[in-house]
């Protein structure tokens, strides 16, 4: 292994640690202030209907290992064409998966949620609020998959480690916001955070459309990636 290489490794394993630990620091401490800030039931109502969109996280987390696989092996053989038909389709594949989740979260979900679900009579419009927004989050938190795949494709480790640091203090600044406006703060605390996960989306996009040149996006039948 080259001595660049190896520098490489260890300067992005570095940012991945720092960022590890401040992220759990913070988290700690927004978790307290959260708390607080909405107190026990609209917290305890956040995290049910939110956990109950979230739990389809998983299928994110599965597209960018399977994404950055196909990256790796492009960028590997330095066939750009071949990336950028990849990151074409895998763009394609995610808007079709997000308006499947939108069907299915607007009929089979909100029946569950309204039905199936143990919410207080005087919350219930407000976490049906907090469910369509969670839906919107998802999908955005989809969207961002490529660009986040390839990011760690191309081992900008320290661009994803400041990005990320960035999102989770502009989430103790929206926590604090909360303190100070008015209005229904489970609601506004929701929208906030889609607003967060938007905003840095937009970075992301920005990022790899700017430093990547295979990451546009280009309207192709390339069927035979959707079969692999």
């Amino acid at each position: 292994m080259s001595s660049v290489n190896s520098k490489q490794i260890a300067k992005n394993t570095i940012f991945l640690y720092i960022r590890m630990l401040l992220l759990l620091a913070v988290s700690l401490y927004t978790s307290r202030v959260i708390l607080k800030v909405l107190g026990i039931d609209d917290y305890g109502i956040y995290n049910l209907i939110a956990g109950f969109v979230m739990f389809l996280a998983f299928i994110s987390n599965a597209l960018v290992s399977a994404m950055q696989r196909y990256f790796n092996v492009a960028l590997g053989k330095k066939d750009f064409q071949n990336y950028k038909d990849v990151f074409s389709m895998s763009i394609n594949i995610l808007l079709g998966l997000s308006c499947l989740i939108l069907i299915l979260g607007e009929s089979i979900g909100l029946w569950f949620v309204m039905t199936r679900l143990n919410i207080p009579s005087d919350r219930f419009e407000a976490a049906i609020w907090v469910y369509q927004i969670s839906l919107f989050t998802f999908v955005a938190n989809t969207l961002r998959t490529p660009f986040h795949a390839s990011i760690i494709a191309h081992e900008k480790m320290s661009f994803y480690a400041y990005v990320s640091l960035f999102e989770v203090f502009v989430r103790l600044g929206m926590v604090f916001l909360l303190m100070i406006i008015q209005g229904d703060h489970l609601i506004m605390y929701a929208l906030l955070y889609l607003v967060v996960i938007v905003l840095v989306n937009t970075i992301y996009m920005l990022y790899c459309r700017n430093n990547f040149q295979e990451c546009r996006y280009s309207l192709k039948k390339t069927k035979h990636y959707l079969r692999t």
